[in-house]
């Protein structure tokens, strides 16, 4: 049941806590298939605007509740997330927001994580847990590299491997991308992938099928110790993935979801290795006048091997 106005405190890492006003939250949890649970949250959160040029933020508690006016509004997380990335919401406050949103379900924190120094290291832990490799579509020189230890300023991949209760995790950031473009008669189409070709460290290959239903997904990063904002990897997925920087090509960018996802049954590149995903979901809309008929996004391993080639199409799409 959803929840009357409240007062909580949100916290991002390397911040003071926020005490902010919500409403009508409600959390829910669903089991899709044996092993995975996925919660995702709803609820408005009150915001103001100090002055018309300053960016709207979390109204202060003694505002409660909020007055029906230009300067106070509810807002849920999505408004807010998209309101951050057009730069009308505060991001320090919207840092806090992701950072608490599943604060109380997360399994792993940094109490939990490893730090693992070799590939050797590595392949030590996965036979002391009985962790299978063989089944795994990646390979361990493929998670060494996503998780190795690295310096502070460092951009590394926001993967890490956990301990917890003497079981394996996997804890990643992941934003996920749909993206679109409307045509002159008002039909629109949705990019996808279409197929795979996977290379191994021996140049042989093989071309799969893609399952992924988003049009491209992306790994959020860490700079400096702090994770890389949701929205911001999303832009940079358009980049790395389909070579789209200019502002000129995008009409849009919306969040349209977010979630956590906890699967016993594995992580989706490395099986037999528990995981906990934190996923944000994204809409990107596309000028029809720049889209190419295709795309073909090229992925490396950090070491500059070509791991995968990625061919991309546009299809009718119709909503739901």
């Amino acid at each position: 049941m959803p929840h009357p106005s409240e007062i909580v405190a949100l916290r991002a890492p390397g911040q003071q806590p926020i005490e902010v006003i919500r409403r009508n939250y409600e959390l829910k949890a669903e089991t899709p298939r044996f092993g995975e649970t996925i919660f995702t949250a709803l609820g408005h959160y009150a915001i103001f605007q100090p002055d018309h040029q300053a960016p709207w933020q979390f109204a202060p508690i003694d505002h409660h509740p909020p007055r029906d006016t230009f300067s106070e509004q509810w807002a849920s997380a999505d408004d807010l997330r998209t309101r951050a990335y057009e730069g009308t919401f505060l991001p320090e406050h919207m840092d806090a927001l992701d950072a608490s949103l599943f604060e109380r379900q997360r399994v792993t924190n940094a109490n939990t994580q490893l730090a693992i120094t070799s590939e050797a290291e590595l392949r030590r832990l996965l036979a002391a847990h009985d962790v299978p490799t063989d089944q795994w579509t990646a390979s361990v020189h493929r998670l060494y590299s996503d998780i190795k230890l690295a310096p502070a300023h460092q951009e590394v991949e926001n993967i890490a491997l956990h301990i917890v209760k003497g079981a394996l995790w996997l804890s990643t950031a992941q934003t996920m991308l749909n993206v679109y473009y409307t045509n002159a008669d008002n039909t629109t189409y949705k990019l996808q992938e279409t197929d795979t070709t996977h290379f191994d460290a021996n140049g042989n290959s093989r071309t799969t099928k893609s399952k992924l239903r988003s049009s491209l997904g992306e790994t959020g990063h860490i700079t400096n110790g702090q994770p890389e904002r949701p929205y911001s990897t999303a832009r940079r997925g358009l980049l790395e993935e389909l070579g789209i920087e200019d502002d000129d090509h995008i009409l849009k960018i919306v969040s349209i979801g977010s979630l956590l996802r906890l699967k016993e049954a594995g992580h989706h590149s490395f099986k037999t290795i528990k995981a906990e995903d934190r996923t944000h979901y994204f809409r990107a809309d596309l000028n029809p006048r720049t889209v190419q008929p295709e795309y073909i996004n090229n992925e490396y391993d950090p070491d500059g091997r070509l791991r995968a080639r990625i061919k991309l199409e546009w299809f009718p799409h119709e909503p739901k």
